[in-house]
C-alpha cells in the first residue's frame, strides 16, 4: 500500500507541475504579447510626437517667413505711398489697389492739369511703367482712375 500512495503523490506532483508550467507558459505568452503591443503603441506615440514637432517647426518657419514677407511688403508699401504722396500736389487719393505688379489709383482733384502732371511724373519715374488714365469724370472735382505697373 505504501508504494501506491507514493505513486499517487508523484502523479499529483506531476499534474501540478504540468499545470504550473502551462500557466507559466500562458502567462509568459500573454505578457510578451502585452509587451509587444505596448512597444508598438509607444512607437506610434513617438511617431505622432515627432510628427507634431515637425509640424510645429514647419509652422514656426512659415510664420517667420510670413513675418519677413509682411515686413518687406510694409516697407514696399510705405515707400510706394511716400512716392505717391510726393506726387500728390493738390490731389486727393480715394483708393489704392495693388494686385501683384498692377496698381490702380483712384482720386480726385480740382484741376485737370494735376492729373496730367501725375501721369507725366508716373511715366517718367523709374519705379513705374505704362501709366494710363483709364477713367476721368468731371463734376465739382475731376475724379480719375489711373492704372500703372511696377517695374
Amino acid at each position: 500500500m505504501l508504494i501506491t500512495f507514493k505513486e499517487k503523490r508523484f502523479a499529483l506532483k506531476d499534474k501540478v507541475l504540468k499545470y504550473s508550467l502551462i500557466i507559466l507558459l500562458i502567462t509568459f505568452l500573454l505578457l510578451s504579447g502585452l509587451n509587444n503591443y505596448l512597444n508598438l503603441k509607444q512607437k506610434n506615440i513617438k511617431a505622432e510626437i515627432r510628427e507634431d514637432l515637425n509640424m510645429t517647426q514647419r509652422y514656426s518657419r512659415l510664420e517667420k517667413s510670413l513675418e519677413i514677407e509682411n515686413e518687406v511688403k510694409k516697407v514696399f508699401f510705405s515707400e510706394l505711398l511716400f512716392l505717391l504722396s510726393s506726387y500728390s500736389n493738390q490731389l486727393s487719393y480715394q483708393s489704392l489697389i495693388i494686385d501683384r505688379q498692377k496698381i490702380i489709383l483712384e482720386g480726385s482733384t480740382a484741376k485737370k492739369e494735376n492729373i496730367i502732371k501725375l501721369l507725366e511724373l508716373l511715366s517718367d519715374d523709374n519705379n513705374f511703367k505704362q501709366a494710363e488714365l483709364k477713367e476721368i469724370r468731371a463734376g465739382e472735382n475731376y475724379d480719375f482712375k489711373i492704372e500703372t505697373q511696377l517695374k
